[in-house]
């Protein structure tokens, strides 16, 4: 029998639940442990836990959290949870093969490279983002940005292979010389629905950040347009942020306090998603998880396209594509979806289960076997 090579992934998130970054942790480690034996060591508060449904050991080391415009206390803190998390590797009984990095940058990586290099430990870094100034506080010259630019730029490519989420970070780090692979978010989420109706009004889903990277202003514009004599189109907003003039609008109900675990409930009852983002870098870099999410559940999704959307949001198949962000575009699309049949949308909701496979754990985990034995 095969003894399995050893997978340790590292990194400052919550596991198995909590943030974004934890679901796209739990995707990668369930691929991983078909031919791997995997744990983690994440930022949770410290215990040792096992993932019982899927065998997944799992370690929280108590990371701190710091101010993100004290220098001088940002890096002590991101310093002490390198320190922790080199700590626990070497507490190992067993030393891992391999390490992934997740959302360590500059001053993460820098004790992990070391003591990785010392015992001969081929170290991994999972790509999901290429930052922009604006989006993270402090700006250009904020340390976030800084850590987060050298990392990406300087750090990444010495080590010994990348995983990307994206088609762009790939090429990126493919033209440094590294070994890499693409492996956008994997999901385990399924339907929660139990009827093949059609909502009246119809009803529309968006979940995440408004502003960061996602444009939900031009999406209330249209619904104000096409609501203009009566509602034929509402929305739900899960989000922990949202712009107050929008919460008094008839058509549109906010959720500002939902559990991770529930978001395929809302997906699952909507008859669509949205995701407009903004022509930036950062969307081109990254994969946005809640389309992955709405394929998984069987809900299609309204959009344009960005980062590798074009492979999977497909026109009048998966869902409905708006070449711009341009109000009066949207609101013929809107316009269109109004006027769907029950056997019409019955197809849509096919063809996306049907795409989801793209984006099951099964589906990577030969490519990774493979991606591992080159490095």
């Amino acid at each position: 029998m095969e003894v399995k090579r050893k997978v340790t992934i590292v990194g400052p998130f919550l596991y198995p639940w909590g943030q974004a970054s934890s679901r796209r942790v739990h995707g990668l480690a369930r691929s991983l442990a078909v031919n791997f034996d995997v744990d983690i060591i994440c930022g949770n508060t410290k215990n040792i836990k096992s993932d019982e449904d899927e065998g997944i050991r799992y370690q929280g080391v108590g990371y701190e959290t710091g101010s993100e415009t004290y220098l001088s206390k940002f890096i002590r803190v991101i310093g002490q949870n390198a320190i922790k998390t080199v700590g626990a590797l070497r507490r190992k009984s067993n030393k891992p093969d391999f390490i992934i990095v997740y959302g360590g940058h500059f001053l993460f990586m820098l004790p992990l490279l070391f003591w990785a290099k010392i015992n001969d430990i081929k170290i991994i870094v999972d790509v999901v983002e290429w930052y922009d100034k604006n989006q993270l506080t402090g700006g250009r010259y904020g340390p976030v940005h800084i850590n987060a630019k050298l990392a990406l730029k300087y750090v990444y490519p010495r080590v010994d292979g990348i995983i990307a989420i994206s088609s762009y970070l790939n090429s990126y780090y493919e033209k440094k010389g590294l070994h890499t692979i693409v492996i956008p978010p994997i999901s385990n989420f399924q339907s929660c629905r139990t009827q093949q109706t059609l909502n009246q009004p119809r009803k529309l889903i968006y979940s995440g950040y408004p502003g960061i990277k996602d444009n939900i202003h031009v999406v209330i514009e249209a619904l104000k347009v096409i609501n203009n004599d009566n509602i034929k189109l509402e929305l739900l907003i899960l989000s922990p942020k949202i712009n107050s003039n929008y919460t008094h609008l008839s058509f549109v109900d906010v959720i500002t306090n939902i559990d991770q675990k529930n978001v395929a409930k809302y997906l699952s009852q909507a008859d669509f998603s949205l995701m407009f983002r903004e022509d930036k870098v950062f969307t081109k870099a990254g994969f946005p998880t809640k389309f992955v999410e709405s394929m998984c559940v069987g809900t299609p999704v309204i959009g344009n396209i960005t980062s590798d959307l074009d492979r999977y949001l497909i026109n009048g198949e998966t869902g409905f594509i708006s070449s711009t962000l341009d109000v009066n575009e949207i609101v013929e699309i809107f316009n269109n979806v109004v006027q769907l049949n029950v056997l019409e949308m019955q197809i849509l909701r096919e063809n996306c289960k049907i795409m989801a496979e793209n984006f099951r754990y099964f589906k990577y985990t030969s490519k990774l076997k493979e991606f591992f034995n080159l490095i």
